[in-house]
């Protein structure tokens, strides 16, 4: 019986100790997540180069910000952005191939 009790409190103990990672981790995530632009250039499925992120931040096409003048994005609004894009692309196909 002593035995079956070790065992039943070291698994209590290990289902609290996964619970508070999971916690904890789940905290982190609600952290805004910044990027700069080589985290954002792998960050994006097509792994666009800088010089096309640039061009994307000169022409306002894409969210981003400066601080202290370096440039950055949040992944939040990235994954807004991109989900705009797609939409947008879609929503672009469905009318050509209507006038076709």
């Amino acid at each position: 019986m002593p035995g079956a009790l070790s065992y039943l409190i070291e698994k209590v103990e290990g289902l609290e100790k996964t619970a508070q990672s999971l916690l904890n981790r789940q905290e982190k995530s609600s952290l805004p997540h910044w990027m700069d632009v080589d985290e954002l250039c792998n960050y994006i499925p097509s792994h666009p180069v800088k010089q096309t992120v640039y061009g994307w931040v000169s022409d306002k096409q894409i969210p981003h910000h400066k601080i202290n003048k370096a440039l950055v994005f949040l992944q939040s609004e990235i994954d807004d952005w991109m989900k705009q894009c797609g939409r947008t692309s879609m929503e672009n196909r469905i009318k050509d191939s209507q006038k076709a």
